[in-house]
């Protein structure tokens, strides 16, 4: 195992609707038509096995990003092939130390089968005696000695809210520590290239525990919503939901998508859905604040993926970070949404870092094999905790043996935001 550290500094701000200001702008948020109640108490027994429901889509890029992750997704590269291997480096300090040892399992247990259903996104999140896990094929919980609670697919847990066909993709689960509730969310969409503004089917679905140890998966221990992921704010679009983002703070709940047409399925935008967590948390009617359209400061390109934080503490100011689009750029954007509960503004700041990060290839596994599909660069995950944001991400990296993926794990100081800086930013792998 290697590692490289560096350190970097802090770059420009942006951002629908733009005011006017020489050095940095704002968003600001477009109001849904709200408010969304949850879904009555009895439709959770309703069933789902009479339906046909479509398989997940495709992990959704933006063209470039397909071209470029396609072009880097060979297993093996000789070193030298690529330019970036005699530039990767600059500006990184590199540190080579044993690694220690893992620390022993005290406790292991199986998780979720193979449901068939593919790609299976595994996500889970514990709480303070159970687990809550998910894949595109089911939702799962245990306590924290491995016995199962409960299990039902992901498209009946969200039957309740679902338009009867639509498939339920994408689930991402958090324990929120403030309200000491679990949050599940997915995507849901009814592929239609044909359909128009005002007539296309796609949602964010998100189900709400009553409280911090659900013992089943229907209504008598969820609140079930399901907002429409076509709108902008109250605008109808063609654009439907995919790959989402979950993080909440004490006052919000927050989602995010990457937008992308029915009829050509290229990206469009990046979209985010701010909900208020009191409400969401006392199963009442809600109404959202969504942003869109963002783009990079100084480059201009469209956002993608931007990761709402799961946050620990009160900072005042709801973030989220992205990935750059950039070409080959460590970069890293981060976005402030200010007074998120009442007025949101969102602003962003460029959380620059020196070398170079480009679509991993195909991870190899131990023993051989086919070769794990890595993805591209952008983020899964983000925390907020104790100033900073804390991200990880795979990159393309060199230890001088040919180009492999390895994991890109930052930690960014947002504590005197708008500043930003890194206190940590290392790549790690063998």
């Amino acid at each position: 195992m290697r590692a490289t550290s560096g350190f970097s500094g802090l770059g420009a701000a942006f951002l629908l609707l733009v005011l006017a200001a020489p050095a940095r702008a704002e968003y600001l948020a477009a109001t849904g038509p709200g408010p969304v109640a949850p879904a009555p108490e009895h439709a959770h027994l309703l069933t789902a096995s009479a339906e046909t429901i479509e398989p997940p889509p495709p992990r959704g890029y933006a063209e470039d990003i397909r071209q470029a992750r396609d072009a880097g997704a060979r297993p093996f590269v000789p070193p030298g092939r690529l330019q970036e291997d005699a530039v990767e480096d600059a500006g990184i300090s590199q540190l080579q130390q044993s690694a220690p040892k893992a620390p022993a399992l005290t406790r292991s247990f199986n998780g979720i089968d193979y449901t068939g259903t593919y790609p299976p996104d595994p996500v889970l999140a514990a709480g303070p005696s159970n687990l809550v896990l998910s894949t595109n094929g089911s939702v799962t919980i245990r306590d924290k000695t491995g016995n199962l609670v409960a299990s039902t697919s992901l498209a009946s847990f969200f039957v309740s809210v679902r338009v009867s066909g639509e498939n339920a993709f994408d689930p991402k689960v958090i324990y929120d520590e403030g309200s000491q509730r679990f949050f599940v969310a997915a995507l849901g969409r009814i592929n239609n290239p044909s359909c128009s503004a005002g007539s296309c089917v796609s949602h964010f679905f998100l189900a709400v525990s009553k409280s911090a140890s659900p013992a089943g998966t229907g209504s008598s221990d969820w609140y079930f919503y399901a907002f429409d992921g076509t709108l902008d704010g109250s605008t109808p679009t063609a654009n439907w939901v995919d790959f989402t983002g979950l993080g909440a703070d004490a006052n919000v709940v927050v989602l995010s998508a990457n937008m992308f047409s029915f009829s050509t399925s290229f990206f469009q935008k990046a979209k985010i859905r701010i909900l208020p967590k009191a409400t969401l948390i006392a199963g009442g009617a809600v109404t959202w604040n969504d942003f869109f359209g963002m783009t990079e400061p100084g480059s201009g390109f469209l956002s993608f993926t931007l990761q709402p934080a799961l946050t620990f503490g009160n900072p005042g100011t709801f973030f989220l970070v992205s990935a750059s689009s950039t070409s080959g750029s460590c970069n890293l954007t981060v976005w402030g949404i200010a007074n998120a509960l009442t007025a949101p503004a969102l602003s962003s700041q460029t959380a620059a870092a020196g070398g170079t990060c480009n679509f991993p290839p195909f991870a190899t596994q131990l023993g051989g094999g086919i070769p794990l599909d890595t993805s591209d660069k952008r983020l899964y995950n983000a925390v907020y905790r104790g100033n900073s944001i804390w991200t990880a991400h795979t990159i393309q990296w060199n230890w001088g043996s040919g180009n492999v993926a390895a994991v890109r794990g930052v930690q960014v100081n947002v504590g005197s935001w708008p500043t930003v800086s890194y206190t940590q930013n290392g790549t790690f792998g063998t």
